[in-house]
C-alpha cells in the first residue's frame, strides 16, 4: 500500500460534542502534485489532513470526509471496487465524494 500522508496540522481525530468522531481528512486519488497544493491551500482548517493515495482499496479502508477521485487514474478493478461498495453501502455513507471525469 502506498499512501503519501501530507499532514496540515496535529489532532485530525477528535471528539466533537454528540456527533462523534470527526476525522478531519480529505482523501484523493490522481490528483497532480500542482491540484494537491491548490487542494491544502483552500482547506478552511488547517486541522484537515490531506491523503494522496495510489490503491483504490484505501479508498475504502481509511475513513475520511471527503474523496476527490480522478476516474481516469483508476484502473478498471479499482473503479469496479468502488462501484460496487457505494452500490452495497448506499445511503449509509456519510462521506462527500468528488468523481472527477
Amino acid at each position: 500500500m502506498m499512501v503519501k500522508h501530507v499532514l496540515l496540522s496535529m489532532g485530525d481525530i477528535k471528539k466533537n460534542n454528540n456527533e462523534g468522531i470527526h476525522y478531519g481528512r480529505v482523501m484523493t486519488f490522481g490528483l497532480s502534485e500542482d491540484e494537491l497544493e491548490v487542494l491544502r491551500n483552500s482547506l478552511p482548517s488547517k486541522n484537515t489532513e490531506v491523503f494522496d493515495t495510489d490503491e483504490a482499496t484505501d479508498l475504502v479502508a481509511l475513513a475520511a470526509e471527503v474523496l476527490i477521485i480522478k476516474a481516469d487514474a483508476l484502473d478498471k478493478e479499482g473503479r469496479e471496487l468502488l462501484l460496487d461498495y457505494y452500490n452495497e453501502v448506499g445511503d449509509s455513507c456519510d462521506e462527500a465524494v468528488f468523481w472527477i471525469g
